[in-house]
């Protein structure tokens, strides 16, 4: 890791890149206030330093300012920095960027991405009425990534992430987006339908919600 001085240099490298272009800023998390769309021009400054710095709080507002849908130019940078992480909140934030821009063509990366066995250097974190541990906040943001590919590669890889409970909620999201194929429709509620018995209250509202959706979108059809 780089001493916190040249992390403050880096830093300062930035805001300067992006005074000069207009923005006089003294928070790398000035743009997550920004209405999208408002700041397109330094979207590719913001990219370029997300693997300059290492300051995890710094470096996860940049993550955040370049979540936009449809921003595919931060991609390959994102699927790097997530690589070489081993903070599960960092993690996050990734896939919930991965999540949010949609990128239809990382379907073989994402998949390699929840197949990889990560060594974490967090803790588990309380959030909400459970208790989540690293694994769980490091990926549940890639299955509706991968879902939004529409690939059918994704399909064995999120129909197998619904039998885990702590996974499923995310799972049955990423599924939505096969909502049209109507020859999966049995399958797919099959998969949902067991997920009725869960012993987890929120997986079991999932299911049915997912099952109802399903069922509205085919009988307008």
């Amino acid at each position: 890791m780089s001493h916190p001085s040249h992390t403050n240099l880096v830093i300062q490298k930035l805001y300067k890149e992006l005074a000069d272009s207009g923005w006089n800023i003294d928070n790398t998390w000035f743009f997550t206030n920004v209405k999208s769309g408002t700041y397109n021009e330094v979207l590719p400054i913001l990219v370029k330093y997300i693997p300059l710095i290492d300051d995890t709080n710094a470096k996860d507002g940049l993550i955040r300012s370049v979540s936009i849908k449809g921003y595919k130019d931060a991609v390959s940078i994102l699927l790097s920095e997530y690589k070489k992480t081993h903070l599960s909140s960092l993690m996050w934030s990734i896939g919930n960027a991965l999540r949010i821009i949609k990128d239809k063509t990382i379907v073989v990366e994402l998949i390699e991405l929840l197949e990889k066995k990560t060594i974490y250097n967090d803790l588990p974190l309380k959030v909400s009425f459970e208790v989540k541990n690293p694994e769980v906040i490091a990926k549940e943001n890639l299955l509706p990534a991968l879902g939004a590919t529409k690939d059918l590669r994704a399909l064995p890889v999120l129909r197998e992430y619904i039998k885990k409970p702590e996974f499923a909620v995310f799972a049955l999201e990423g599924l939505k987006f096969f909502k049209n194929r109507k020859e999966l429709l049995p399958d797919l509620l099959k998969d949902a339908e067991l997920l009725l018995d869960n012993p987890m209250p929120f997986v079991q509202k999932a299911a049915a919600r997912f099952i109802k959706f399903l069922k509205e979108v085919h009988s307008n059809h």
